[in-house]
């Protein structure tokens, strides 16, 4: 997945599709590294658990490289989306 990069902080209500999962941006703030004290935007999205469907929100710098998929409760670090796949057709009549 390419990284999209933002030259500037986007406007509040912007969406954005990564995997053919759309997140809203909510909101952003000014954060400083504890390192070095450097300032950075932290973005906040939400987007909608692809195992139960509910809101969550996750974090992403202006560099957004990667975004969690699924909420909290269905975490599942390292182990990738099932892709939901159309149903088989099955004729009526043949054994």
């Amino acid at each position: 997945m390419k990284a999209r990069e933002f030259k500037v902080t986007p406007m509040r209500g912007r969406v954005i599709t990564r995997d053919r999962q759309k997140y809203r941006l909510e909101g952003s703030e000014y954060k400083s590294r504890r390192s070095d004290g450097e300032e950075y935007v932290l973005l906040t999205w939400s987007s909608h658990c692809t195992e139960c469907d509910e809101i969550f929100e996750t974090n992403s710098t202006l560099t957004v490289k990667y975004l969690n998929r699924r909420c909290k409760k269905h975490r599942k670090p390292g182990r990738p989306v099932k892709s939901k796949s159309k149903k088989s057709k099955t004729t009526k009549g043949k054994k």
